[in-house]
């Protein structure tokens, strides 16, 4: 494909200059400018006509929700995940969130296809743990993999119901520039992750983590870009989680789910 206009991007805080240049105006960070190019391609699919349509005359098709069986879950999810959305479950690390996770993924993969992505932990780690909590008869797929593109590549060859994603500020796609965690890697992975899951159907559950500012991956960078935030926190006085929605475009935001 042919190049129409070259731009310079700082990959840390994607300010955009004419030239290269080694410091960034905006953030002053050094050796953080990138090239980035605009193809004929691109153009063209932007430019391209498409058929309005009449909202009130859209015949709406419900959503067959996937049911984990767990009513606290299923609660805040509103009513269960709905197939084809992006999801992300933060909290402080250590909070639980892989444990809770790998409860409701080993729970649906009696009843439907689900693949559970580690970028943080080996099999043998998650292994060990899914047998203290769940047992050893699992169907539940495993890869541990951080390479974004693998990741993706692997879910479209497997088709489940549900991918998991443990956790995002650990992958990196090839064609992004800036450390696994940046903001240009989170940015690019939430738009790829994001097409996939509409085009496919197929759902996904990103974990993120809080920083010590109390920001969701260094800035609010995900927030915008996926269908529902749901945030786990304790309880100091009881051995207790909650669990709680950010944002959901599917559901309410005021329920709570509680696990002990």
């Amino acid at each position: 494909m042919s190049k129409l206009k070259t731009n310079f991007e700082c990959s840390g805080c994607n300010y955009l200059l004419p030239k290269w240049q080694g410091c960034c105006p905006k953030c002053e960070a050094w050796n953080t400018i990138n090239e980035k190019t605009i193809t004929a391609a691109r153009i063209k699919a932007a430019s391209s006509s498409h058929t309005m349509q009449t909202l009130g005359l859209h015949q709406t098709v419900p959503f067959d929700k996937i049911k984990s069986g767990f009513g606290e879950w299923d609660r805040v999810f509103g009513g269960g995940i709905v197939p084809g959305s992006l999801n992300i479950l933060t909290g402080d690390p250590g909070i639980g969130k892989s444990t809770l996770l790998l409860q409701i993924a080993h729970h649906l993969s009696q009843n439907y296809r689900v693949c559970y992505f580690s970028s943080e932990e080996s099999l043998n780690q998650v292994a060990d743990r899914a047998q203290r909590i769940i047992g050893k008869s699992s169907p539940l797929l495993f890869l541990a993999e951080n390479n974004l593109n693998i990741i993706m590549e692997t879910i479209r060859a497997e088709q489940p119901a549900l991918a998991v994603i443990d956790s995002i500020q650990n992958c990196f796609l090839d064609q992004s520039s800036g450390p696994n965690g940046s903001i240009n890697q989170l940015r690019e992975a939430g738009f790829a992750l994001m097409q996939l899951a509409k085009e496919t159907q197929i759902a996904i559950i990103l974990t993120a983590h809080i920083t010590k500012e109390g920001e969701l991956a260094g800035p609010k960078t995900l927030e915008h870009l996926v269908d529902a935030v749901f945030y786990l926190q304790g309880e100091d006085q009881w051995q207790i989680r909650v669990l709680r929605a950010l944002k959901n475009r599917f559901g309410a935001i005021n329920e709570l789910g509680f696990f002990e």
